[in-house]
């Protein structure tokens, strides 16, 4: 069976990929309404991968090759997933989410807050691809809550809050200070159950391509980790809504304490936005996951995960 699902999948590269594609991959994002709805007609909520490696990690590179391919090619295949990769030797946040699942082997990819881990790499791009493919398969079919999430984010571009008008004397170091790494996220959740709901909400920033940790093809790593931009428990009633506007600025945020670095380099082009809601009464499973591309310019784009 095994040996059948990678010839399935070998057979679909052939038709998808050129030579040489597993060190020159490009990243797309599906954001047409009827894909993310064919998505939903044929499983019971988009899946969520959370891969953690090194830097330092040599087996990684495979399995984080197999991750950008299915992802790539995620609605060819009805795979409805989403992933964020955690480098945690160099992010504190990114370990603490490390020991929060109990991960102990690089690379580990936890599906669905957990639900099932795929531990270690075979070190071969196409076994890996299997290996995962099964499991999102599996999750996909899970029994989940009905929570509907919904995102939007606005890049607020360049701006310059120093000096207020008509200030004086103000230091010329501040008046050069421009902030460009700012947007705005606006985070919605729809309950359908009938009785109250406990969740707990990850908003989580992530780079498209990574600018600072690539993986051992000498790729940057992808959907990498920043920082929070919510982490909370959430609670309502059923048929209860709840709402949220976050303002996230990569001059406030960093990854480490000692020396920290600030994410003032994040382009809007290469973020990515991803949320997700996990059922505090199940195992802090996931029941549902959304993803925003930022996009590039001032044009702008809503996802919704609406079942059906």
């Amino acid at each position: 069976m095994r040996e059948k699902i990678i010839g399935i999948i070998i057979c679909l590269m052939m038709f998808s990929t050129v030579a040489g594609a597993f060190t020159n991959i490009n990243m797309t994002l599906e954001s047409s309404n009827s894909k993310i709805e064919s998505f939903e007609r044929s499983s019971t909520h988009n899946v969520l991968g959370e891969y953690f490696t090194w830097t330092t990690c040599v087996p990684c590179k495979y399995s984080h090759t197999a991750l950008k391919y299915l992802y790539e090619n995620k609605t060819n295949w009805d795979l409805p997933f989403y992933y964020i990769t955690y480098v945690y030797n160099v992010n504190n946040y990114s370990r603490d989410r490390s020991i929060e699942l109990d991960i102990d082997t690089t690379p580990t990819v936890a599906w669905d807050g957990g639900w099932k881990k795929d531990t270690g790499s075979s070190q071969d791009v196409e076994e890996d691809m299997a290996d995962f493919n099964i499991s999102i398969l599996a999750a996909k079919n899970r029994n989940v809550k009905d929570i509907n999430l919904s995102l939007d984010v606005e890049w607020l571009g360049a701006v310059n809050e120093v000096p207020s008008n008509q200030s004086t004397g103000v230091p010329v170091e501040q008046i050069m200070r421009w902030n460009n790494s700012e947007f705005k996220i606006d985070v919605g959740v729809v309950c359908n159950e009938s009785g109250q709901y406990n969740g707990h909400l990850h908003v989580q920033v992530t780079e498209e391509e990574s600018e600072w940790w690539d993986d051992k093809f000498d790729k940057p790593y992808t959907f990498e980790f920043k920082n929070w931009a919510y982490n909370n428990d959430v609670t309502f009633s059923g048929g209860g809504t709840w709402s949220k506007t976050i303002y996230w600025d990569g001059v406030d945020y960093h990854d480490r304490d000692d020396p920290p670095r600030y994410f003032y380099h994040v382009k809007q082009d290469n973020i990515m936005v991803i949320a997700t809601m996990f059922d505090e009464d199940k195992n802090n499973y996931v029941d549902e996951v959304i993803g925003f591309d930022a996009g590039e310019g001032t044009d702008l784009f809503k996802y919704f995960c609406n079942k059906i």
